[in-house]
């Protein structure tokens, strides 16, 4: 279902694009090539050049795709169950049931029953600080991830944009695939009372890239668990902020929903970011 990314450009490198050269157009090129380069240093040569050509920064990815603004996602296993949030006193019976926050699988394939909406732009290729094997910096407000990502010349993502570089052109429920998978994230871990642990005790991300399963079809890392992210809201309300992603302690972690309840100066153990940029 999945298909890894892979430039035409880095194909052509493989497969040879060039056209085959006469035995004088050789003799010309060998004469006019004082120092010949080795078959890796040639090869190399071609990939930095063509890297040098990508819209994105290095520690970023592409993502250019279509966004559908109403995804229909059947959820076939659901691994929580409903607990009743408000109870008729009279009769006893229960007037709201909460929705399930884990989906051990959803129907192949997902719908698009919406629109949808051109979305070209980089994305951090991993969270903040977007180092390979650096764990993610957490207990940041918004106000605080939007300011880092600005002083890096980018910006915070929209929640519309971090869910179209985790879902893929495929529209998956989850970066990886439409089953939930504990082993591929870092997800589900046993929840603790964070009122009874330190901070320490509470963080249990690993650093970037340590799960190479974790990863979207545009190559964006840990975008479901490791850290909650921050992201900038398409709508609005009732605050500009908005969480994508999910904790390692067995939320949401999907593609899709976001928390939309906490306010801009809102921080706790679990929240950290990533940054968007506009391609040029």
């Amino acid at each position: 279902m999945r298909h890894p990314v892979v430039p035409i450009f880095v194909i052509c490198i493989f497969v040879s694009c060039v056209a085959p050269q006469s035995e004088a157009d050789s003799a010309v090129n060998v004469k006019e090539t004082s120092v010949p380069l080795s078959p890796e240093d040639a090869g190399t040569t071609v990939i930095e050049e063509a890297v040098s050509k990508l819209p994105c920064p290095a520690d970023m990815v592409y993502v250019n795709g279509e966004f559908c603004t109403n995804l229909e996602e059947i959820c076939l296993n659901w691994l929580d169950k409903p607990v009743c949030l408000k109870t008729d006193p009279k009769t006893k019976n229960c007037l709201d049931w909460s929705t399930p926050l884990r989906c051990g699988e959803f129907k192949y394939p997902t719908v698009c029953k919406g629109k949808t909406k051109h979305m070209n732009f980089c994305i951090d290729r991993y969270e903040y600080p977007n180092q390979l094997g650096v764990k993610p910096q957490l207990l940041q407000t918004w106000i605080n991830a939007k300011s880092q990502c600005e002083k890096q010349s980018k910006r915070l993502c929209i929640d519309n944009e971090w869910t179209q570089a985790c879902r893929g052109p495929e529209n998956l429920p989850y970066p990886y695939g439409y089953k939930r998978d504990a082993t591929a994230c870092r997800i589900d871990l046993p929840w603790q009372d964070p009122a009874k642990h330190t901070f320490e005790e509470l963080d249990k991300t690993v650093p970037a890239g340590s799960m190479p399963a974790c990863v979207s079809y545009y190559g964006a890392h840990d975008m479901t668990g490791n850290g909650d992210e921050w992201a900038q809201s398409s709508g609005g309300t009732p605050y500009i902020s908005v969480l994508v992603g999910g904790h390692a302690y067995g939320v949401r972690n999907r593609c899709s929903p976001r928390t939309t309840g906490h306010s801009p100066d809102f921080s706790y153990y679990d929240t950290g970011f990533r940054c968007c940029k506009d391609v040029p």
